[in-house]
């Protein structure tokens, strides 16, 4: 049939190039069953290469898609680690090298991120390449939410820190509300109306998430 890919004619022999063959898996309904799936075909092939010496690999329509899972949780741990690298260098620079006021804005970023994690298992929304983006995306917006705090805190003359944090939360805490907190929930208000599933629970919920908490 057409499944061996023959070379050119040399002295009287055809050298086989590439060659395939069908096989088939069971039953898959969860995305579980299709990362387990991929896994196993990739074991199977290597056994086979192993056994001919010759390079053998498993294609399938459907790892296309879910060849992002079976990296996704060391790539999102990662990106956030660089995210929070990232914000931990810019604050410390840009904030009078303070070193305290750096962690602390590290820190409440960190937790914005795990506590929209915990939502995101609420809500059943899995984690993939499009939240993954979400995700990073969110660790910004939330940079946005403390750092205006943070420097309010920082350039205050006033003695005492419960003094300091008290005129900065009502000085920049208002404008934080109504600039930050107000205009972005106003903008993702129209993605709740989205007819696509992916705007609807995967940018609108994960939006809302962020400026909630």
């Amino acid at each position: 049939g057409d499944a061996v890919k023959l070379g050119n004619l040399t002295t009287d022999k055809y050298y086989v190039q590439a060659s395939y063959f069908m096989s088939y898996h069971t039953i898959l309904r969860t995305s579980s069953d299709y990362t387990a799936a991929l896994k196993h075909s990739r074991v199977i092939s290597k056994n086979i290469s192993k056994t001919i010496g010759k390079d053998v690999f498993a294609y399938s329509v459907f790892y296309v898609f879910y060849e992002q899972y079976l990296t996704i949780v060391k790539d999102t741990w990662e990106n956030l680690a660089y995210c929070a690298a990232a914000i931990f260098v810019v604050t410390f620079l840009l904030l009078g090298f303070n070193l305290s006021i750096a962690l602390i804005v590290t820190f409440t970023v960190a937790v914005i991120i795990v506590n929209l994690l915990g939502l995101m298992y609420v809500w059943d929304i899995s984690l993939n390449a499009v939240s993954l983006v979400n995700l990073v995306m969110a660790v910004g917006i939330s940079v946005e939410f403390c750092s205006h705090i943070a420097r309010a805190f920082t350039v205050n003359r006033q003695p005492t820190r419960v003094e300091r944090a008290k005129e900065a939360l009502a000085k920049m805490g208002s404008s934080v509300l109504s600039g930050i907190t107000l205009t972005k929930f106003s903008g993702i208000l129209v993605l709740y109306f989205a007819k696509s599933q992916i705007f609807e629970v995967f940018y609108f919920r994960l939006y809302l998430g962020v400026v909630l908490i």
